[in-house]
């Protein structure tokens, strides 16, 4: 990639290697609301999105630089020409009802939609093929679905399709919240134009940093969240994953936990621990939730033997900064025997515990071990026999999106995918959505059949205590 006459057109802003283990990757956050999606609005609230914050607008670039392929963001600086696409946005229209899919109203458990409601199939799933396109970043599609005979209501599935390997899911809740914020009239933060030329990446520049000013690089050998699988790994692990989905009937499922029912078993589970001292104590939401849902699918069906490990991210990246920048939390492994003799308290506050103990040392320690070997995965590799992938991005609060302006009146759930150019999907996962407007929390899984039910009867039960309590407390009053 020649860079002298494009350097006062364009800026190039390099990506990390916490970018490159997910290029081969296109995530999706879709959203399933009541109302018809206007699409001339959601094209002209993007249009002023993506010219105020021009790194959306760019394309990804790559150059070789000492027998390796660098990968850049090549960003637009001035006047954009007219042809010029800042962004991909399509739509279609079904012929058949929503309800041919899931019942309306959703009910707590639900199969999963389709993900060609949510994404185009012309939307690229790897590096090379954004680049080999010319394709924007970010990829929008709408799908129309008629009004319903005895409501008179219709419905549209809104998709938000990225490369992972450049946006994460905070930069993803950044640009939804920039898109409804021009869509109502509000103001929000544009992040600052880049200088044209190349730009130092910030993270890398820490990085870097840190690996020099070490004495001894043995120091992070430890703490790598990270393990060297190689080609005949990866092939492993994706078989593995494959037999899961064959062999074992995994499978997508949405469940819709009532609001109420979450806090009185988040109260439950807190009123069992020792009490908290200060703010260090504190045990979070995501860190009972992690434990609940680990024990919970691993209780019945699985040898008492087999190790797991929970692999859940923790992101360390600047304020402004939208690109990757995350790296496995510390968490310990466990036996299946462990979990089922383990109270459920006690295993949320080992890993709230392990949570805390996430260092700077981690993260170099990480960006080694991926920078060394490109194909390494989240975990350890001995004595690992299981790994249980959670995502939690309730704190983003992008399921919250206030698609009104645009036609929506109400978001009735979530749905999140992760495409690859294989079609191959992981299994053993559960993405924590996050909140409905009326504070129910969408849990959105890809499980076996024998922990998909087990998982549904653990949330039946939970549903069913809540309303016994309720009952019993208003005949008492």
């Amino acid at each position: 990639m020649d860079l002298s006459s494009d350097v006062n057109q364009h800026a190039f802003f390099p990506l990390t290697v916490f970018d490159r283990v997910l290029e081969r990757s296109a995530f999706v956050t879709g959203w399933l609301v009541e109302g018809t999606i206007d699409v001339d609005v959601v094209a002209s609230a993007l249009r002023r999105v993506t010219d105020k914050w021009r790194m959306l607008a760019g394309r990804l670039e790559s150059r070789v630089e000492r027998d390796s392929t660098k990968w850049s963001i090549k960003i637009p600086l001035g006047n954009l020409d007219p042809q010029y696409a800042t962004f991909a946005l399509t739509s279609s229209v079904s012929s058949t009802p929503i309800t041919q899919y899931i019942p309306i109203p959703i009910p707590h458990s639900s199969p999963s939609l389709p993900h060609s409601f949510f994404i185009h199939a012309d939307t690229p799933r790897q590096y090379a093929t954004w680049k080999s396109k010319n394709y924007p970043l970010t990829c929008w599609h709408i799908t129309h679905f008629p009004a319903l005979a005895e409501t008179d209501k219709s419905y549209s599935c809104i998709g938000f399709a990225r490369c992972h390997g450049v946006l994460d899911g905070i930069a993803a809740a950044m640009i939804v919240n920039a898109l409804i914020c021009e869509m109502t009239g509000q103001t929000w933060t544009v992040p600052p134009l880049p200088p044209p030329g190349l730009n130092i990446n910030p993270i890398q520049e820490v990085l870097d940093r840190a690996v020099s000013e070490s004495h001894n690089l043995e120091e992070f050998k430890d703490l790598s969240g990270y393990t060297t699988v190689g080609i005949t790994g990866a092939l492993r692990i994706a078989a593995w994953h494959t037999r899961e989905r064959w062999w074992n009937n995994a499978q997508r499922r949405i469940f819709i936990i009532p609001g109420p029912v979450v806090s009185r078993f988040l109260d439950k589970v807190r009123a069992s621990l020792p009490s908290q001292s200060n703010d260090s104590d504190h045990i979070s939401t995501g860190d009972i939730l992690t434990a609940w849902l680990m024990r919970t699918i691993y209780v019945h069906g699985t040898s008492d033997s087999t190790t797991v490990y929970c692999s859940n991210f923790a992101n360390f990246q600047f304020s402004e900064y939208a690109h990757n920048a995350f790296v496995p939390l510390p968490y310990p492994l466990y036996t299946v025997e462990d979990l089922k003799k383990i109270p459920l308290p006690e295993i949320a506050r080992q890993m709230s515990a392990a949570r805390k103990t996430l260092s700077k040392k981690h993260v170099v320690a990480g960006y080694l071990t991926m920078a060394e070997n490109p194909l390494s995965i989240p975990g350890q590799q001995k004595p690992l026999k299981e790994t249980f992938i959670m995502s939690n991005v309730s704190a983003s609060r992008i399921l919250e999106a206030n698609w009104g302006p645009a036609g929506g009146s109400k978001t009735l759930c979530g749905y999140r995918y992760s495409l690859t150019p294989t079609d191959l999907s992981l299994t053993n996962l559960v993405y924590i959505s996050g909140r409905l407007s009326d504070s129910s929390l969408v849990l959105d899984t890809t499980l076996k059949e024998n922990r998909r039910e087990l998982l549904e009867s653990e949330i039946w039960h939970m549903i069913a205590e809540y309303n016994a309590s309720k009952w019993l407390s208003q005949t008492l009053n």
